[in-house]
């Protein structure tokens, strides 16, 4: 992870690997992702009809205020350490923690060190489909990790 002068380039993060009709692969969005100096970066790495997927990052103390947002999100923090504030909840969330938001949810983000976080925002129709009460029963699927034999 990289510190970058306050006024961050355009360039995308991530290496661009393969993007075909199909699919899209971007390499190593963590060590090509600048933080600026005192600041908050956000640039838009994949977006189609259905998704859009945002890389933030975060110097240490930065801070997203509370905002809600009017698609469902799900936040996976790529490097670093956040304090995220969902509803009246908040999380300590570090490397490989993830978490989902339901649109309107108010929430913020605060960056205790410098810090990588992927927003992918879903699409509304989602929110049609699976309405807040069905969210509310949901749970977390099994601790148990899916075991795939590559034979």
């Amino acid at each position: 992870m990289k510190h970058s002068p306050a006024n961050p380039s355009s360039r995308v993060p991530g290496t661009l690997t393969t993007m075909t009709s199909q699919h899209t692969f971007l390499a190593d969005l963590v060590n090509t992702t600048e933080i600026p100096v005192e600041g908050t970066l956000s640039k838009v790495v994949y977006k189609d009809d259905h998704v859009r997927v945002v890389i933030f990052a975060f110097d240490q103390d930065q801070e997203l205020t509370e905002h809600t947002a009017a698609l469902p999100a799900i936040i996976q923090v790529l490097s670093g350490h956040l304090r995220l504030t969902m509803g009246s909840e908040t999380f300590e969330a570090k490397p490989g923690d993830w978490a989902h938001m339901s649109a309107g949810l108010p929430h913020s983000v605060e960056a205790i060190e410098p810090s990588i976080m992927l927003l992918t925002l879903l699409p509304a129709s989602l929110t049609r489909q699976f309405p807040t009460a069905m969210a509310k029963n949901r749970k977390p699927e099994s601790k148990e990790a899916e075991v795939h034999d590559s034979k």
